[in-house]
């Protein structure tokens, strides 16, 4: 690589030297369909070149200006989220705590629970019959009372209507 290089520069070199050569006598020399322009000429003034200077350093100064007003930006967002960080960190604290509260409450209350049901004699087993079957009589109670509570109502309604005996003044 280094000797491809070093051989690209030395020919560059010598089209720098036969162009301050020959570029002194010939403004172009023309091989066939080529043309190789050997002298440019300038052709802005100098009063263009610093009117474009001028509009350079403007343009520089207001890009400058933008980045020092990016860079405060950067600096107080930054903050900002620093800011937020500390307050996520310390609700997320907060709830890891309330977590272990909650869960060392139901965990007591369970106990408790269990002492009492051990206290007074309840059996799990027994309860949960003793709920089913209280749930059947209920469910059997509620189909009577539908099914022949509109045809007991008119007699219940009959003999209510017959003891009760409106006010005289």
């Amino acid at each position: 690589m280094d000797m491809m290089f070093a051989y690209i520069d030395s020919i560059e070199t010598i089209l720098k030297l036969i162009q301050k050569l020959i570029g002194r006598h010939f403004k172009t020399i023309r091989i066939g369909p080529l043309e190789l322009e050997l002298r440019g000429q300038s052709t802005r003034t100098f009063e263009e070149t610093f009117q474009k200077l001028n509009s350079a350093q403007k343009h520089l100064t207001d890009a400058v200006e933008s980045l020092d007003t990016l860079r405060a930006q950067y600096i107080e967002e930054n903050d900002r989220l620093t800011r937020l960080l500390e307050q996520v960190n310390t609700k997320k604290a907060e709830y890891d705590k309330t977590s272990n509260d909650l869960s060392l409450t139901k965990d007591l209350l369970q106990k408790d629970q269990d002492t009492l049901k051990r206290v007074l004699g309840v059996n799990e087993r027994r309860a949960k019959i003793a709920g089913f079957i209280s749930g059947v009589l209920a469910s059997l109670l509620a189909t009577v009372i539908w099914v022949y509570g509109p045809k007991v109502w008119p007699w219940l309604w009959s003999l209510w209507s017959t003891r009760v005996q409106p006010l005289n003044n």
